[in-house]
């Protein structure tokens, strides 16, 4: 938006140049030129020419790299947490990745998804996922943080000790449906992704999930603070003593997450990024609204360092806003 030039028409000079320095910043320059002929104050559509400009010998800066563990297990009453995590692993799937996407790269294998979603398939794909998180810190040398997800949608429990566990199935031969004998603690969750290098973010659609944070559980804020050695972004479905629904295809919560996923999280100027922040804004403000305003599920985000924003997704490139967001953004 900066003029770098106005002067007369000159018809006996049509090959008029006009040199413009540029001061370069690390990994280069992008311009975009544009030149307006104006006829008695009638300003003609401007001429537009981008410009990208790498110095020799500059690498652009390494993007951070995706890597994703979702999980999602049916158990009656719920019919739609396996499709909660599909549809989740779809959306990061479809993120733009490369040279205009947020990431160079995403890394989600399949969801593990009802029966195959048991204790020891989890902690055993945390551990894939903590190798593979390793080895790209190598690769890279460390340049930039990588950024783990991971989701979960199903049962969320708390036992008579007050700690939450994650209600995934007994093995096959096991006598019992569900018991926390099989389940995954709050504790065990801690155990892995405290040993994931980078950013992590943890999600979960389950009742009571804001367990994994209160003060009466195994995994407190209190050991979180002590036990992590850098961020994690934590967002529940609901406080410690609610429970999570079930809207008309998918769990409240993960029905806004996709919504806010897709570019309705994206609130704030220049809207071609979600922030950490305008996805906790999103998610706290909607899925009461998605609930009928009824205020029984409340969503929890934490962090350990609030002022540590990043943002984690870009608005896919189909996305339209609803007319809502739009009116609130000041677009048509």
């Amino acid at each position: 938006g900066q003029l770098v030039y106005q002067g007369p028409f000159d018809p006996h000079n049509i090959n008029k140049q006009l040199t413009l320095t540029l001061h370069s910043i690390q990994g280069g320059v992008n311009l975009t030129l544009s030149a307006y002929a104006d006829s008695l104050n009638n300003p003609d559509n401007p001429t537009t020419i981008v410009m990208k400009w790498k110095p020799e010998g500059v690498q652009a800066p390494v993007k951070p790299k995706l890597f994703a563990l979702v999980i999602g297990i049916n158990s009656a009453p719920l019919q739609w947490a396996d499709t909660d995590a599909q549809h989740f692993w779809e959306l990061l799937r479809a993120q733009p990745q490369g040279e205009n996407g947020l990431y160079r790269d995403v890394a989600a294998p399949p969801p593990l998804l009802n029966e195959n979603a048991t204790k020891d398939n989890i902690i055993l794909a945390l551990k894939d996922l903590k190798e593979e998180m390793i080895n790209e810190v190598e690769r890279n040398q460390g340049q930039v943080q990588d950024i783990a997800v991971i989701f979960y949608s199903g049962h969320g429990t708390v036992d008579d000790n007050k700690t939450f566990f994650l209600a995934t199935p007994p093995p096959p031969n096991a006598t019992v449906r569900y018991s926390t004998q099989f389940a995954l603690s709050a504790a065990d969750l801690k155990e892995h992704i405290k040993a994931l290098p980078g950013r992590r973010v943890l999600l979960l659609d389950a009742c009571r999930s804001g367990g994994v944070f209160s003060t009466s559980s195994d995994f407190t804020v209190a050991s979180v603070i002590n036990g992590l050695s850098d961020v994690i972004y934590f967002y529940s479905s609901a406080q410690e003593n609610q429970l999570s629904f079930e809207c008309e295809q998918h769990g409240c919560f993960t029905e806004v997450l996709i919504n806010g996923i897709r570019g309705e999280a994206d609130t704030n100027v220049p809207f071609n990024s979600i922030t950490t922040g305008e996805m906790e804004i999103y998610l706290d403000s909607h899925v009461p609204l998605l609930r009928g305003s009824k205020m029984d599920q409340i969503p929890l985000y934490y962090t350990k360092l609030p002022s540590r924003l990043f943002e984690i997704f870009r608005p896919l490139p189909d996305f339209k806003p609803s007319t809502a967001r739009a009116t609130a953004a000041g677009q048509k």
